[in-house]
């Protein structure tokens, strides 16, 4: 069993998409999240919403995507969480492949291949050989994440590693804790969504993209440098502690002597 759980803004016509592909999925969830803004647009725009007897609408006031996700999780029923954006498509098999993977692993991510606005073709793939990803693949800059729709994990571990909320990249700032906390992650290089590029989302240009990745890694080197010097002054300041100490145990002795 497992839960879908989809933060979306109210793009009803892309959530319905979405809600069919995760229908005809030859392993179907036990339930599905669907976290809307609490506005008149999205309340509006539910009634039209292709629901069945497993979709719960919840409707959320002044919280980001982050919380959404994070308050979706401690809603679930059950102990594995698949994530979908509102704008996306699954793949016939993502989650009987990505449930088989969580077998033995407490986080698996996927490729995905990309489709324009009006063609829902894939344009590409990003897939390579099946492999567990560490940071370094993070730092060789290996695009398998897809934001949202490519986490998939157990609860535990969702529960135990929220979403950082003050973040727009939050999925980013994820995976970089969960490498941190050295939780082994596999890839299924298979692409098993289809994930839509338009105006409003990051990969719709490469510009967006650059201009992000560059303000993450300022964002990393910063705090680098501040690890860095925390650890000159901590290391000078034990070296001088011993100094001192050895320099009083010598003076010491050599006044008793």
């Amino acid at each position: 069993m497992y839960t879908v759980i989809i933060p979306s803004i109210g793009r009803i016509n892309f959530l319905n998409e979405l809600l069919e592909s995760i229908y005809n999925q030859s392993l179907p969830p036990y339930e599905i999240i669907i976290l809307l803004d609490d506005n008149k647009v999205c309340k509006e725009g539910a009634k039209f919403i292709n629901k069945n007897e497993i979709c719960e609408i919840i409707f959320c006031s002044n919280i980001t995507t982050p919380e959404k996700r994070n308050f979706g999780v401690i809603k679930s029923k059950t102990n594995i969480i698949l994530f979908s954006d509102d704008d996306d498509i699954w793949e016939l098999k993502k989650a009987e492949l990505t449930l088989k993977s969580l077998k033995n692993n407490q986080v698996v991510c996927h490729d995905f291949s990309k489709f324009g606005f009006r063609k829902k073709e894939a344009k590409y793939v990003l897939g390579k050989r099946r492999k567990t990803l560490s940071m370094l693949s993070m730092l060789h800059a290996n695009n398998i994440w897809g934001g949202g729709s490519g986490i998939s994990a157990r609860k535990e571990i969702l529960l135990s590693i929220p979403f950082n909320n003050d973040l727009y990249s939050e999925d980013y700032d994820w995976w970089v804790k969960i490498f941190l906390a050295e939780i082994k992650v596999e890839y299924i290089p298979k692409a098993l969504v289809r994930y839509r590029v338009h105006s409003n989302n990051m990969t719709s240009n490469c510009f967006k993209i650059i201009k992000f990745n560059i303000k993450i890694f300022n964002k990393a080197l910063y705090k680098s440098a501040i690890l860095f010097l925390t650890f000159i002054f901590g290391y000078l300041r034990s070296c001088l502690s011993i100094l001192i100490k050895s320099l009083k145990f010598f003076l010491f002795n050599l006044t008793n002597q």
